[in-house]
């Protein structure tokens, strides 16, 4: 079977040849402005050239060739910048920007700049069947508007030498890919599920996924906790991707432990066969091996030469397989004397499985460019899925700052005066949008604020010139924060539509360009891929789900049943105690008193408050009412340690009752394991709604004038999400037994019973103590 490979000419010269530091000061100009100033200067020069020479220059030319050698077949490909004809002659022109003084360029600024040219060339030549052909490097000084021109001459036989040089080396890349390629999709071919029989739902829910990949759909899942999500999606996933259905994998999600449970289900595969490589990719700060965190040559010795020692490096740790954890490939990283985080990059490219968090795909800040710039066969498994619609509003909104600009403008008044002059011209424009004669403190504004364009986009300019000069500059670190900041903000208005709303903040001089509906930037995204999988326990209800997915009408979905006995889960509801805010002094008391009679049964319990406010008014009425009985209480900004020590109180079969007062839908609300008899019991104080405030009305006023169910998007399913993933802390095993009391009069009104799982059903709403207490007697009994 022969396999096919692509790649242009840009990517390959550049990978093949890359040299020098890694200096990442550099790469929001370099990709974003600068990369607006070339197309602009490309455009001029070509338009002057197809005007000085009619009939005889062509632009922006497609070439292509390939090569086949046994079952292996190359296509390069590329656009040429321009291509002259005069007198039988035949010239490729590469164009290239530079702010360096046309006088001092003697010679070649970047070797690169002509072996790209030398790859057109050669096409050019294949193509029309010439003997001889003269390639020209002009250099653009997008300062001043000149030009220079380095002209070369090659014939066919140095071409096709170079040509085939260049083909031999990359293939030799291409073989280490393909050969492992093979020898996984044997071992997949041959692995069998690991376990002798399939959980309950996991089957139907590993059918559709793969019917999801084979189909080239999308699938929204309900698979509650039990069901064996992680292994469910991968096993079908792997198999696919053994028949080269589609691949690589990405399983995305938004919390550490989940990566862990990845790990551990694909190091469980590999004991049964499986021959896999996977990757964790992480936030570049935590894999740093330096003593500081600064991605220069200046101040980082693995920064400074690294792209000399990279493909060193890269095919020494492809001779490897397994798992890639940091620590892995910070070893590696420490030998080579590379940066780690960059070997870990171009490691996934040979990778099968791509461990990583949401923003790689989604944040238009941090996604994989090297993937996602165009559609691929990428299978995407987004786990806990219910995080992602906040997520993608975060990622997707954009601030602009007066006290930023301000501050910008102090920074650069003594160093760069255009910068300054720039930043001042902004921060006047932009005040005056702050201007109201009701003198609001903060409110909304339908359309984006154009009117700052120019002057942003001039600002911008100005930072990236200082930031492309030459040379060492202690402040070109703090601007190039700061050029990332401008540059989100203009990024944000140039995606700005009418899922989007401005709110003005006088009080905190603030503007914000506010993503009230993520769906379609969502949307797009996962149709970079060939499927997708989006996958929660708690992804309910569906329909809303699908609709902040920008799910459309022929993508499938599953909600799967829980596969544990209802009968181990005692499920009460007291609907006689209000927990709205004007009633919770009032109400405190008897809730203290549930919360003793639900952990009068000896064992470990938890204690879910919608507000750390409310959890400190019930945690200081019950301690002081009850003493003797061992309790503990999340805190704000606890530490890593601080967690663990937390969680390390629930203990397995303990010999007195703890009783610990957490968040709902914080750090101890989901994505926990307490099983067995570290964990006997929960208690939901509150139906978990979203403070009422600013932003959520934005978000409520959206929806219920888009589909008239504004109150339930903005407030009542995000907090039944946070109730249902608080309720799912108690059962995680089969084995497991325990009690959950919710504590609200809304429980048992509409719309939460059709929204919560029909797992549910067997809730007991109880009428008083008397009752409670027999219920539990007769349970633990």
């Amino acid at each position: 079977m022969i396999k096919e490979h692509s790649i242009s000419v840009r990517d390959l010269i550049g990978f093949l040849y890359r040299s020098g530091n890694l200096d990442n000061r550099f790469n929001a100009p370099d990709l974003s402005e600068r990369g607006k100033i070339g197309v602009k200067a490309h455009k001029k020069i070509q338009q002057q050239y197809e005007e000085q020479f009619p009939g005889q220059f062509e632009s922006e030319v497609y070439l292509s060739c390939s090569f086949q050698e046994k079952d292996l077949l190359l296509s390069i490909f590329g656009r040429a910048d321009g291509i002259h004809r005069n007198d039988n002659e035949v010239t490729v022109d590469e164009i290239k920007t530079t702010r360096v003084s046309l006088e001092d360029i003697s010679e070649l600024l970047d070797q690169n700049h002509l072996r790209q040219c030398m790859c057109y060339g050669y096409m050019v030549l294949k193509k029309e069947k010439l003997k001889k052909i003269n390639l020209r490097i002009t250099y653009y000084n997008i300062d001043n508007d000149k030009m220079k021109h380095l002209s070369f001459s090659y014939s066919k036989e140095q071409l096709t030498q170079f040509i085939l040089e260049i083909k031999e080396e990359y293939s030799q890349w291409l073989t280490i890919k393909d050969e492992w390629v093979n020898e996984r999709n044997q071992s997949i071919k041959a692995l069998h599920f690991p376990f002798e029989r399939f959980r309950d739902g996991q089957r139907k829910f590993s059918v559709m996924v793969y019917h999801a990949i084979k189909d080239q759909k999308k699938l929204f899942a309900q698979a509650p906790t039990g069901t064996g999500k992680t292994l469910a999606t991968l096993f079908p996933a792997l198999k696919a991707m053994g028949k080269e259905l589609a691949g690589p994998i990405f399983y995305l999600t938004s919390k550490t432990i989940t990566r862990q449970a990845v790990e551990n289900t694909l190091n469980l595969l590999r004991s049964k066969g499986l021959k896999l490589k996977s990757i964790i990719i992480t936030a570049k700060e935590k894999m740093c091996i330096n003593n500081v965190f600064k991605c220069n040559p200046y101040n980082c010795p693995f920064a400074k030469g690294h792209f000399d020692r990279i493909n060193d490096a890269l095919k020494d740790i492809c001779a490897l397989d397994g798992h890639f954890n940091v620590e892995r490939i910070q070893e590696h990283a420490q030998l080579y004397q590379v940066c780690p985080y960059e070997l870990a990059l171009d490691l996934s490219e040979f990778t099968d499985c791509i461990i990583c968090d949401y923003n790689y795909l989604f944040d238009p800040r941090a996604y994989f460019r090297r993937y996602f710039e165009v559609k691929g066969k990428y299978i995407f498994l987004v786990d806990e899925a219910h995080n992602l619609p906040d997520r993608a509003r975060d990622m997707y909104s954009s601030q602009l700052s007066l006290k930023t600009l301000r501050e910008l403008k102090d920074f650069v008044k003594n160093s760069d005066s255009k910068i300054a002059k720039c930043t001042g011209k902004l921060e006047t424009e932009a005040s005056y949008y702050f201007l109201n004669e009701e003198l609001k403190e903060k409110w909304t504004v339908k359309d984006s604020p154009q009117d700052l364009k120019e002057a942003l986009e001039d600002l911008l300019r100005e930072i990236a010139a200082f930031l492309m000069t030459p040379g060492y500059d202690s402040s070109k670190e703090q601007l190039t924060n700061y050029f990332f900041d401008l540059n989100s903000f203009n990024s944000t208005m140039e995606r700005y539509s009418d899922h989007y709303i401005s709110i003005l903040d006088a009080k905190n001089e603030l503007m914000t360009l506010y993503c009230v509906d993520p769906s379609n930037h969502i949307k797009d995204m996962l149709e970079k891929g060939n499927s997708c999988v989006l996958f929660s326990a708690t992804l309910s209800p569906l329909d809303y789900y699908k609709q902040l997915f920008g799910a459309v009408k022929d993508d499938y979905s599953l909600v799967l049943k829980s596969p544990f006995n209802q009968q181990n889960l005692c499920m009460l509801v007291n609907p006689k105690i209000s927990t709205k805010y004007n009633a919770r002094q009032y109400s405190a008391e008897a809730i203290v008193q549930n919360i003793h009679l639900i952990t009068m049964h000896r064992g470990n319990y938890m204690v879910f408050f919608p507000s750390y406010q409310y959890l400190e008014l019930i945690y200081n009425a019950f301690v002081k009412k009850y003493p003797t009985i061992h309790t503990s209480k999340q805190t704000p900004y606890m530490s890593e340690r601080q967690r663990e020590s937390f969680l390390e109180s629930f203990k397995h079969s303990p010999e007195k009752t703890f009783v610990g007062f957490v968040l709902m839908g914080g750090i101890f609300g989901e994505g926990i394991d307490l099983i067995g008899s570290r964990l006997s019991g929960a208690v939901i104080v509150g139906v978990g709604l979203p403070q009422i405030g600013f932003d959520r009305d934005i978000i409520k006023d959206y929806y219920q004038k888009k589909i008239g169910k504004g109150w339930e998007y903005a407030y009542i399913i995000p907090g039944a999400n946070k109730v249902m993933q608080a309720v799912g802390r108690v059962i995680r095993s089969h084995e497991d037994k325990g009690v959950v009391m919710l504590i609200d009069e809304r429980f048992i009104h509409k719309p939460y019973p059709s929204i919560f799982p029909a797992d549910w059903s067997h809730a007991i709403s109880v009428r008083n103590e008397r009752e409670m207490k027999k219920i539990l007697k007769e349970f633990w009994n």
